[in-house]
């Protein structure tokens, strides 16, 4: 983005620099921990997305500790450096990604990992440190060689309950909730990606736990020269073999359980029948796939449902401009960056009742937040956001607006030079 264009959205590059610069005249480092691959240009899930937006604005002020695929450039246990999206950072590789994916529980493999190597870590580390990662923020909490420790919520619903292995997470999320409320009063700043509707009710449910423990609202951004209409759709159509006459829903996702494909699956098959011939187009993968494909074709929509897999940032922008209408059928997100991605390439939304969507979605402006999860009643709203005059241009303006890259992280570093107590959230 240029000076002019960020300054249009009220920051600049040159705001991002001011702030990362300290009373003493020099630029303040941040040191990021998180399992990702650092080794080379991240995409895909949310907590690499977040790495990917923030190395793109503050690039070469942050220190990287994370996972490495390129042993023999970024070797394990050792400082050396990383050049991700034209910024070169600091790194430390605390392990491999084919090391991590061989483990269970791949994020107490890392934190583990991480304390292990812990002393050599710190020679380099800055004095500001940021995690997603709640296993690292408890070790956080217990070290003393940081003078700002910040704990970024990726959403505020229990992670171990949401995650892959529900069966184990059922017998650990009581612990969890303690030991994580525990830990976070020893945090220095705490932020949350999720709708202040839902910080609202989280402190409200936790009150006696957190001890009036301010949470600041930072959701998640989009890059916007990235994520943006597109012209040429006939040629993108041809490309990823998308029919003019039949029109496309888009979801994009990991294809697992909280997701509520099979209930989208479903809400596709009522509007089929009550409206006129439609198609989903699933981007993402993951442990539901061929369930999911079973449960299209029991229905009669085998044809219908197309499973994309993973794709790069581009080609998920590419698909996403050739839908009619993008639909979300999750029980549960965080601050979603595939739904704030869907925006800014200018497109209208229905989605269910999660964290976020009343912040990204005006009812009845750029599309729909239907409670409940009727899928008849879905199909319903998911015509009438076909309808909605001028959606998509409301939905780019919004995106812009709102969640560009240098506008999250320049609330986040304004958040940085707030008195600590009174930090709880920057609108």
């Amino acid at each position: 983005m240029s000076g002019v264009e960020a300054s249009s959205y009220g920051v600049s590059s040159a705001t991002t620099n001011s702030r990362l610069t300290g009373r003493f005249g020099c630029m303040k480092t941040i040191t990021l921990i998180e399992p990702v691959d650092m080794s080379k240009p991240m995409y895909g899930n949310g907590i690499a997305t977040v790495v990917a937006s923030a190395i793109r604005v503050m690039g070469d002020r942050l220190i990287l500790v994370g996972l490495t695929s390129d042993e023999k450039v970024h070797p394990v246990g050792k400082w050396c450096e990383t050049t991700l999206f034209g910024r070169t950072c600091q790194f430390f590789p605390i392990m491999t990604v084919d090391e991590l994916n061989g483990k269970y529980v791949k994020n107490l493999s890392f934190a583990i990992r991480l304390i292990r190597l812990w002393k050599t870590v710190v020679v380099n580390a800055s004095k500001t440190v940021i995690t997603q990662n709640y296993l690292v923020m408890w070790w956080l909490a217990r070290s003393k060689c940081f003078s700002c420790r910040i704990f970024y919520f990726p959403g505020l619903a229990n992670p171990v309950l949401v995650g892959r292995k529900p069966g184990l997470g059922k017998m650990l999320a009581r612990c969890y909730d303690r030991i994580n409320l525990y830990n976070l009063q020893d945090m220095d700043l705490v932020l949350a990606a999720a709708s202040r509707a839902e910080i609202d009710s989280f402190r409200r449910t936790w009150h006696r736990d957190l001890h009036n423990k301010p949470i600041a609202q930072l959701t998640t951004s989009v890059d916007i020269d990235v994520f943006s209409p597109r012209a040429d759709l006939e040629e993108l159509k041809k490309q990823y073999a998308i029919a003019e006459d039949v029109l496309h829903f888009v979801c994009v996702g990991r294809l697992a359980k909280v997701k509520g494909i099979d209930f989208l699956i479903d809400a596709l098959g009522r509007f089929s029948e009550r409206y006129r011939d439609a198609a989903l187009l699933l981007v993402g993968d993951g442990e539901e796939r061929e369930s999911l494909r079973r449960y299209a074709e029991a229905r009669g929509l085998g044809e219908s449902v197309r499973f994309l897999g993973n794709l790069q940032p581009s080609q998920v922008r590419d698909v996403v401009n050739c839908a009619d209408l993008c639909v979300v059928g999750s029980t549960f997100e965080g601050f979603s960056c595939a739904m704030v991605e869907q925006i800014a390439c200018g497109k209208p939304l229905v989605s269910t009742e999660v964290s976020g969507a009343s912040e990204i979605i005006n009812n009845g402006i750029n599309g729909f937040i239907v409670a409940g999860r009727d899928p008849q009643e879905f199909a319903l709203y998911m015509h009438r956001a076909l309808e909605l005059p001028r959606a998509g241009e409301r939905s780019r303006h919004i995106a812009v607006e709102r969640y560009s890259e240098h506008v999250i992280w320049n609330r986040f570093l304004a958040l940085l030079e707030e008195p600590r107590e009174q930090s709880t959230e920057l609108a």
